[in-house]
């Protein structure tokens, strides 16, 4: 019953008409290139009908893939007509990332010189984002968001082919066809703006049995040129190359009986588009913005933000000048951003994101010159994103770059350049809840940081460089977040000042050339750093009083004049995986009622006087091993406990082991 089946395990019966192929073949497309690979396989045929499976695998440029399984059916008529049916499943993965599936199905009417098709295709899968589609327009005083999902379209194709007689007018064309087709095509969905239609050409030139050793093979020249809307225009050409299993020749079959073996045509993939128009949000903030307006060095950037309302996009535009003036932003709901500055956008139905790079040039913000005034004050309201500006203090002449007041939530500053000022870059005072990201504070006869109370503060991609105080300083109650930072030259003050109940996180934080410790901590703060780097601080790494509990990862610390790291009473120091050199007093000068755990630390060069110096009693070592003295020069003692003691112990890898009433600590 299934002869053709059978005929895969050896030579088909003598009563198989039809044998199964492969085909291999690659095109050179304007819109994008592929190989493909496909199968044809009888599964059961008599002398009429044959039902058969069609199987294609697509690669594309773009790391688009595809797969066709189709199941088909066609019956030979007494006309000298071919009618078939097929119905398929398609599986595609999108070049953004995105598998779509979808059903397919044809009808079809194949005789030796003419061919009729006409194709179905029913999307299974939903929409899917895909944020390298989306595209941004601004259009007037309106933002949007096209292309924020990827669509699977339903659609139909056809078309008729004829087969050119040219053995009419040519000799020797036996083994040779000109086929030319017609036809067109359909793709839609409601949530893009227009449909995928238009015409379709193609022709092919098929050279059959051309091989006298591989009885049956085809190869075949083929274009393709089509036309619509959202695509444009389209051209492809490639070549197939057909091997027939078993060797069998089709040159014993009729003209109506090889066109039982012709591949399913039908669309070359499933047919996505991007969703139309939606509106946009702030991705940073969240808000939506609603509509677009720009002030400029001819406008007032204060009236610009008050007039224009919540759920704005103001554009400040740099291009006729610095914007000078007292710049005070009273609003809640907006973006403020420079000219020139690549803003993420969200769509709201789709949440795809893509970066729109605003028209306009980066601005300059300054005061009037009065020194005292700030450049910048955000002040009242939330839900505000400041980006893409130079805030310049006409040196010295302004007081803080950016000064946030009190109470306001979901602030973010990004891509700010705050330099020459007199006051801090940044400066907030109390509860408010702020993100920064690339921030440069440069050249300020202040610190770069200033934060009062009660405040959650995240601070990325961030470097400050000459400050007078010190880089970041934190009164009492804040949450501060730090990654990727870089804060140098601070003359007088710390790296990162911290009064009193902070709780401080970094990765990736370097600090260098600190007039005061790299860290500096009063009481009761939470400190944990992973990859923590300090060079030439001015009063040790790290400083602290009383009752902080301090975390240190895979710190690197190098070069202080005095203590490396300095404790009062009552703190909770932990240290792994940590290396430390050139302390100009002590490495470790350690108060009263301590709990200690230092492990994997590595302690080399220079140590002005003891390794570690107990000035206090009641410290505790717990889980204080593998450490190492790397050829550490140390000028007084290993461990100094004639004012102060501990229990517990640390070792060294050498051997050398801490304990105390035991040498060396004696």
């Amino acid at each position: 019953m299934l002869p053709a089946a059978s005929a895969m395990a050896g030579d088909p019966p003598p009563t198989a008409k039809w044998s199964p192929w492969l085909e291999a073949a690659g095109f050179l497309s304007s819109e994008r290139d592929r190989g493909e690979v496909s199968g044809f396989a009888p599964l059961y045929q008599d002398s009429a009908r044959l039902v058969f499976a069609d199987i294609k695998g697509k690669l594309f440029t773009d790391s688009l893939k595809e797969g066709n399984f189709a199941l088909g059916y066609r019956q030979m008529t007494e006309h000298g007509w071919n009618l078939g049916a097929w119905a398929g499943y398609d599986i595609r993965r999108s070049e953004f990332g995105n598998n779509f599936s979808q059903a397919s199905f044809g009808l079809e009417a194949l005789s030796a010189d003419y061919d009729f098709r006409l194709n179905g295709y029913v999307p299974l899968s939903g929409d899917k984002t895909a944020n390298g589609l989306a595209r941004v327009e601004l259009s007037g005083s309106q933002i949007f968001i096209t292309g924020g999902q990827e669509v699977a379209l339903a659609g139909f194709d056809g078309e008729a082919g004829w087969r050119v007689p040219i053995e009419t007018f040519l000799g020797g064309t036996e083994h040779h066809e000109l086929r030319l087709y017609a036809g067109g095509f359909y793709f839609n969905d409601d949530k893009i703006d227009r449909a995928l239609a238009g015409p379709r050409l193609r022709a092919e030139w098929r050279l059959m049995d051309f091989v006298e050793e591989v009885p049956g093979m085809r190869l075949t020249f083929e274009t393709e040129i089509q036309h619509d809307d959202y695509r444009d225009g389209q051209i492809e050409a490639g070549v197939r190359l057909r091997i027939p299993l078993f060797g069998s020749s089709t040159s014993s079959l009729s003209p109506q009986e090889r066109r039982m073996m012709e591949a399913i045509e039908r669309d070359t993939d499933i047919v996505t588009a991007g969703t139309k128009r939606e509106a946009v949000l702030d991705a940073r903030s969240g808000v939506a913005l609603n509509s677009v307006t720009t002030v400029d060095g001819n406008g007032d950037l204060t009236a610009a933000s008050a007039n224009a309302g919540a759920n704005t996009l103001l554009i400040v535009d740099g291009g006729k000048g610095a914007l000078v003036g007292t710049h005070i932003v009273t609003a809640s709901n907006q973006t403020l951003v420079g000219g020139g500055t690549a803003l993420a956008l969200r769509g709201v139905q789709s949440g795809a994101v893509t970066t729109f790079t605003l028209p306009g040039t980066r601005p300059t913000l300054m005061t009037s010159g009065c020194f005292c005034g700030d450049v910048l004050t955000l002040d009242g309201g939330s839900n505000l994103h400041v980006s893409g500006m130079t805030l310049d203090g006409d040196m010295g002449a302004a007081g803080a770059g950016v000064v946030i007041g009190s109470d306001q939530r979901n602030l973010h500053l990004t891509n700010i350049a705050a330099l020459d000022l007199s006051g801090p870059g940044v400066a907030m005072f109390d509860g408010n809840e702020v993100s920064i990201d690339g921030l440069s504070v440069l050249r300020n006869d202040f610190s770069g940081i200033l934060v009062s109370n009660d405040n959650m503060i995240t601070v990325r991609n961030t470097s400050m460089s000459g400050m007078t105080l010190s880089g970041i300083e934190i009164d009492t109650g804040n949450i501060l977040v730090l990654e990727n930072v870089l804060i140098d030259d601070t003359f007088f003050g710390p790296g990162i000042d911290a009064f009193d109940n902070n709780t401080i996180s970094g990765r990736n934080v370097t600090l260098t050339r600190t007039g005061g410790p790299a860290i500096a901590l009063v009481d009761d703060n939470q400190v944990n750093f992973t990859g923590l780097t300090v060079r030439e601080a001015g009063f040790g790494f790290v400083y602290m009083e009383n009752g902080n509990s301090v975390a240190l990862s895979g710190a690197d610390f190098s070069t202080t004049p005095t203590d490396g790291i300095y404790m009062d009473d009552g703190n909770s120091f932990t240290m792994t995986d940590t290396r430390m050199s050139g302390m100009g007093d002590d490495a470790f000068d350690i108060g009263a009622n301590n709990a200690l755990s230092i492990s994997g630390t590595v302690i080399s060069g220079s140590v002005g006087d003891d390794l570690f110096d107990f000035e206090g009693p009641g410290n505790v070592f717990s889980a204080s091993t593998g450490n190492v003295k790397d050829a550490a020069a140390i000028t007084a003692d290993i461990c100094d406990v004639s004012s102060g003691g501990f229990s517990g112990t640390l070792s060294f890898a050498d051997g050398t082991v801490l304990q105390n009433g035991a040498a060396p600590c004696l």
